[in-house]
């Protein structure tokens, strides 16, 4: 990012989410079970809300690492734009 903003090639980002889908369906079959996948990119906070509203969830559960980890990044605007109570583990 510099001082125009920010640019993401869409073929790219096509492709990556394309890869990151195979593999989970992958892994599924591998492990053996169906789950319902939400493969989103941007920023955290509005990907988590829109994930939210998508799915009707009416709990958002966030881990993060002992030392650090997204919560402390991103743990304030989470809450923020989340338009469900946030639980933190």
């Amino acid at each position: 990012m510099g001082t125009g903003g920010s640019y993401v090639n869409p073929d790219w980002k096509e492709a990556l989410i394309s890869d990151a889908s195979q593999h989970l369906v992958k892994l599924q079959q591998d492990i053996g079970i169906e789950a319902d996948v939400l493969i989103g990119s941007g920023d955290v906070a509005k990907v988590l809300s829109q994930a939210a509203a998508q799915t009707k969830a009416d709990l958002l559960v966030t881990g993060c690492y002992p030392y650090g980890g997204n919560l402390r990044t991103h743990g304030y605007a989470i809450i923020c734009a989340a338009p469900i109570p946030v639980l933190n583990v």
